[in-house]
């Protein structure tokens, strides 16, 4: 595939999908930090019965949470695999089912388990692992703490963390899928399944999932916004994704690069996909870079 225009996103992004009439409460926060190292952007959930504490890193491309933890495994008492067949499994929209006959089942190692690809976009290691369900333990905008029970996730293999940042654990995905963070909580809650992602080049933000209005300082941030269309690549461009499906990423519809207020000279159908989904401008979070065509660049030596 050639290489799609990536840009990294240092800003107040966004996102607006499908929205369902807000009730309370409404709209959940969650911190983003920023790792000095790798520079990767993470954020910090709470699951399972003993509400264990990850950090995870966030991946606007990814399909859905997934990690390793010891603490984790060692209190486990509400884990529970997702059973092919069941509607969770249908819309997780898995590749397949794992059997695994460890007595007892224990994460990771479940009979008859709707199945999929964790994806670590650092590295590009891929692991297939059974999908599992647990009480997720998440804090609105007002400050109240809620449950979301039956919250899907995969209990992965420990080399996937490798490339991670220090002391993360695994990454949560905030694509365009039905079991992705702000999708599972919307459905939950009926919430409008709309985020918005605030990264500041110091590390310190937030994500904000549902309807607004934001309190400060995303009230004031908000009022002088302009917006732009998200489009779908109507070809994967997720690894192992199933044939036929759109991707999961976001893109959005670049007319021109304006570099000093002149336009550059570029083969402007890179802006464009192809029918082999190449192309386009991908938003991510994954890279603390933007990542340009060579052609862009010969345009703008020119």
């Amino acid at each position: 595939m050639s290489p799609s225009l990536l840009i990294s996103l240092f800003f107040f992004l966004v996102l607006f999908s499908v929205s369902n009439a807000a009730t309370n409460p409404r709209s959940f926060i969650f911190p983003i930090k920023k790792e000095s190292t790798t520079l990767q952007y993470y954020t910090t959930i709470q699951i399972g019965a003993n509400s264990t504490s990850l950090d995870v890193v966030i991946d606007l491309g990814g399909k859905f949470l997934w990690f390793n933890s010891a603490e984790y495994f060692a209190a486990a008492s509400t884990y529970h695999p997702i059973r092919c067949g069941t509607k969770l499994c249908q819309i997780s929209n898995g590749v397949g089912c794992v059997f695994c006959f460890l007595s007892p089942p224990v994460p990771g190692c479940t009979n008859n388990t709707c199945s999929d690809y964790a994806h670590n976009p650092f590295t590009g290691t891929l692991g297939y692992s059974g999908l599992g369900e647990d009480t997720l333990h998440v804090q609105a905008t007002n400050g109240a703490k809620y449950v979301s029970p039956h919250f899907p996730f995969q209990f992965s293999d420990p080399v996937l963390k490798e490339g991670l940042a220090t002391g993360t654990q695994g990454l949560i995905g905030l694509g365009r899928t039905n079991i992705a963070l702000q999708a599972q909580l919307a459905s939950r809650f009926k919430i409008p399944q709309k985020f918005t992602l605030c990264i500041s080049s110091s590390g310190e933000g937030n994500i904000i999932i549902g309807g607004g209005p934001y309190k400060a300082p995303f009230q004031e941030i908000s009022k002088s916004l302009i917006s732009t269309p998200l489009i779908r690549n109507p070809v994967e461009t997720y690894p192992t994704e199933k044939v036929g499906n759109s991707s999961v990423e976001y893109f959005i519809n670049v007319k021109s690069i304006v570099v000093g207020n002149k336009a550059l000279l570029l083969n402007t159908t890179l802006l464009s996909f192809d029918k082999n989904g190449n192309g386009g401008t991908n938003l991510r979070t994954v890279r603390p870079y933007t990542i340009l065509h060579r052609s862009i660049f010969k345009g703008s030596s020119q």
